[in-house]
Parts: C-alpha cells; sequence; structure tokens
C-alpha cells in the first residue's frame, strides 16, 4: 500500500504547482471544490519513474536514467502492459490516486490503433506532442476539498514494478522536503522541454492565410457530396508571443473561465 503522511498545515495548491513547475513531468489535477463531489479533489505531481510517449506505431519508455526504450507497434497493447504492471489496488476512503497512478492524456490520433482508418492529418515539425502521453508517479500529494486534508502519498514503486516500503520512505521524505523548502523535488530527469523558438510578429498570427482557408473548406464540401466523409473539423492554429510562465498563463486561463476540472502538464 506505500506510505501515506498528513500533512498539519495544508499548502495551497497553485504554491505547490508554482514551486514545483520546474521539476521536469510537474502535474496539476486541479478541482478547486466550489462544485461538490464533481471537483472534490486536486492532485499534484512530479518526478515520474517511467513516461511513456508514442508517436504512430513507434512507442518510446524513457527512465529517469536517461535510457530509452523504443519499439515498434500498437501503443494500446503497450499501454496494457504498463498498466498490468503497475496497477495497484484502490484504497477505501482515500482519493483515487493515493496507490500512485498513471497521468497524462490519449490524443484523437490514436484512433487508427482502434479500427482501420487512414491517417490523414500532417503534424506541424514545431508542434508535434505524443498521440499518447502518461507519466507514471510513485508519490502524489492530494487536496480533499470536501475534509479540508491534504495528504502525501508514497507507494514505492520503480521501474522495474516491484515497490518497497524503504523506496516509499525515501521518495516521502524527499518530497516533504521539497514541500519545506517551497522548491521542486529533487529528481534525475534531464529537461526535455527544448528550445522555444521567439515569434517574429506581435499578436494572434494563424497558421492558415484566408485562401487557403476557403480552399480547405470548398475542398471539404466536394468530400461530403461525394460521399467520402461525413464529418470534417477544420480548425486553425493561432499563435502569440507569451510574457511569464505557461503557468502563469494557466492560471490566467483558469480564473476567466472557471471550471469544476482543469489539468496542467509540464
Amino acid at each position: 500500500m506505500g506510505l501515506i503522511h498528513r500533512l498539519e498545515r495544508r499548502p495551497d495548491p497553485k504554491a505547490v504547482m508554482e514551486a514545483w513547475i520546474d521539476s521536469p513531468y510537474a502535474f496539476i489535477l486541479d478541482g478547486d471544490g466550489d462544485f461538490g463531489r464533481l471537483s472534490r479533489y486536486t492532485f499534484a505531481g512530479a518526478d515520474p519513474f517511467l513516461v511513456l510517449k508514442t508517436y504512430g506505431d513507434s512507442v518510446e519508455i524513457r527512465h529517469p536514467d536517461g535510457s530509452v526504450r523504443r519499439v515498434q507497434g500498437n501503443p494500446w497493447e503497450t499501454l496494457d502492459t504498463l498498466t498490468a504492471k503497475y496497477r495497484a489496488a484502490p484504497i477505501p476512503g482515500l482519493p483515487p490516486l493515493a496507490a500512485g497512478g498513471a497521468v497524462g492524456y490519449l490524443a484523437y490520433d490514436l484512433y487508427p490503433f482502434c479500427q482501420p482508418a487512414p491517417m490523414l492529418t500532417s503534424p506541424e515539425p514545431f508542434l508535434s506532442p505524443p498521440d499518447c502521453y502518461l507519466g507514471f508517479y510513485d508519490v502524489v500529494l492530494a487536496w480533499d476539498h470536501l475534509d479540508g486534508s491534504a495528504r502525501l502519498f508514497s507507494s514505492g514503486f520503480t521501474a522495474a514494478g516491484d515497490g518497497g516500503e524503504e523506496r516509499a520512505r525515501r521518495r516521502l521524505d524527499e518530497f516533504l522536503r521539497a514541500l519545506e523548502r517551497g522548491g521542486p523535488p529533487c529528481g534525475g530527469w534531464e529537461d526535455e522541454a527544448g528550445v522555444v523558438t521567439p515569434f517574429a510578429r506581435r499578436g494572434l498570427v494563424s497558421n492558415f492565410t484566408r485562401p487557403a482557408y476557403l480552399e480547405a473548406v470548398k475542398k471539404v464540401k466536394e468530400y461530403i457530396a461525394a460521399g467520402e466523409v461525413y464529418q470534417v473539423n477544420l480548425s486553425q492554429r493561432f499563435t502569440a508571443p507569451l510574457t511569464g510562465s505557461s503557468f502563469d498563463l494557466y492560471r490566467r486561463l483558469r480564473s476567466i473561465s472557471p471550471a469544476p476540472f482543469s489539468a496542467f502538464l509540464r
């Protein structure tokens, strides 16, 4: 089951995330409690023991020591293998991630592995996120907005798949020290953020010109009339300069458009 530590002083989730944001693969699953049980919990974590990324049928399993195992195949099969290996039974009366867990996303681009379908999208080179991105976390900080508690959970899981009380204790102490000093947990991950190219123009810039967008709409209508498709999501990406950190932007969006829950993944 791992170790559970109830914090005597309940930290502010946003302040914790501000401190942890420089830790690779930091996340917050943000329920503010204003919507009752729908937003009962907030979870935060960093420094996973394993990261899964997939691009089409290319699968990457990354470890904190820098090693990467790459295989070709159906990403769902790899995900099934990993979730079975690290599966932990839920603990009655405690938050869902009390035994650790995987946090990330599954993109729509995984659909060809669910049913036969051609892949028609062409990711732009400056922004090609993984189709599947999941960090596997052995330490999770959870806030219960109903009872007002905050608990730190340490499962002791390792990339080998086994959990140990000694590792659980060491990891718990590491995260407690990070909370006390107001800094990020000390992990072994190298930062994969990459280089961000500054925008040369100010204001919102689309990746479509108006003539190109109108031509795309025309082609979509032709495909529909020919019975080739019944639904098309024709979207455009807008970019703009950003002052401040990405988490600053998240907090602004969260304030402008409150929701029962939201998420930030570094």
